[in-house]
């Protein structure tokens, strides 16, 4: 399975990249699904990173609510990323019918993975669906690893947003992406548009 050559971004090894996903079900043409990966290069302190994300979580909260809140705090949000300069690949797949969303996350991953091996990444982190998604999810590398894909040698692991706040940077552009591919608000988009690498599939 081949992809078309992509903005190269080489940096060196070692590169991590954390990814979640949106899933817009209630657009006229379809269903949007959107995977984002924020992609963190060795040299960046991941300690920093996280101390000014929970800056950003309101009293009595335990993480960034970006589904949840308001345009405004979603702005602080969207400003806090953009300032960090990181680089973030998102891989949108319209269209989607609900009943096959599975589907759509395995075609938008293959791609992802293309992406983020080109930009040398050796570890990835995806926001845990449970066991049994996650399941899928390993499934997927393994046939990759099967076909000699590229990427397929890219470490994959899981975790929660809950103990890990940078899972919150690509939960919060993919829902940026998602809203601006639906046409509801392109402020955030706009505003991070230096920083991504858009593909649609």
């Amino acid at each position: 399975m081949t992809f078309p050559a992509s903005c190269p971004s080489v940096r060196g090894m070692g590169a991590r990249a954390w990814v979640d996903e949106s899933i817009h079900l209630d657009v006229e043409a379809g269903g949007i699904y959107v995977l984002a990966a924020a992609i963190i290069h060795e040299d960046r302190d991941l300690d920093d990173i996280r101390r000014q994300l929970r800056r950003l979580v309101p009293r009595r909260q335990v993480r960034l609510p970006w589904h949840t809140e308001g345009e405004g705090a979603r702005m602080r949000v969207i400003d806090t990323i953009a300032e960090l300069r990181l680089e973030h690949v998102v891989v949108i797949r319209a269209g989607v019918d609900p009943k096959r969303q599975e589907r759509a996350r395995r075609k938008g991953l293959e791609r992802l993975v293309f992406e983020l091996s080109q930009r040398a990444v050796a570890q990835m982190i995806v926001e845990s669906r449970g066991p049994k998604l996650d399941g899928h999810d390993r499934d997927l590398m393994a046939a990759q690893r099967g076909f000699q894909a590229a990427g397929s040698d890219i470490n994959v692991s899981f975790a929660r947003p809950l103990e890990e706040p940078m899972l919150w940077i690509p939960d919060a552009v993919a829902g940026a992406i998602a809203l601006a591919r639906s046409g509801r608000e392109s402020r955030y988009y706009n505003t991070l548009i230096d920083t991504l690498y858009v593909c649609a599939i």
